[in-house]
């Protein structure tokens, strides 16, 4: 398998089409194969319609009822992800996805959590979540 590039941005927020714009600009620079984003902002249900040209599957953990928090994970075009399985907090604090990557049994993990105490509701979530294959976890700690 070729080189994959992965990048993990605290966005602080993506509501707003010019910050999206310059954003998705950077990531297609770097040109970056899988991003997770953390502090998204997004409220469940009123997530903005978000580009499929480069970055063709979006999955996203939000906040029922604030636009506070959020995890997203965005995979290019480009790359042969196949979702097998999910794992989604309804609080937008974490996200895993597991699935094949070019054949390969990897998860992608995105999580945001306050720097202190950290997030106590993690740690079940994590044992009880078969994260079997290749594992690439990416933490913003806020």
């Amino acid at each position: 398998m070729a080189e994959i590039v992965v990048t993990s941005w605290n966005v602080r927020g993506l509501n707003s089409p010019q910050k999206r714009s310059h954003v998705f600009q950077h990531l297609r620079s770097l040109h970056s194969d899988i991003s997770i984003f953390q502090e998204t902002h997004f409220k469940r249900g009123k997530i903005p319609n978000l580009p499929l040209t480069y970055f063709s599957q979006w999955y996203h953990s939000s906040h029922a009822s604030s636009k506070s928090r959020g995890v997203s994970i965005a995979i290019r075009k480009s790359m042969p992800f196949t979702l097998q399985n999910s794992m989604i907090d309804q609080e937008g604090r974490y996200l895993f996805l597991k699935g094949l990557l070019a054949n390969t049994l990897v998860t992608v993990a995105g999580v945001y959590a306050p720097n202190s105490g950290g997030y106590p509701g993690l740690s079940t979530p994590l044992l009880n979540y078969n994260l079997s294959g290749k594992v690439s976890i990416l933490w913003a700690v806020i």
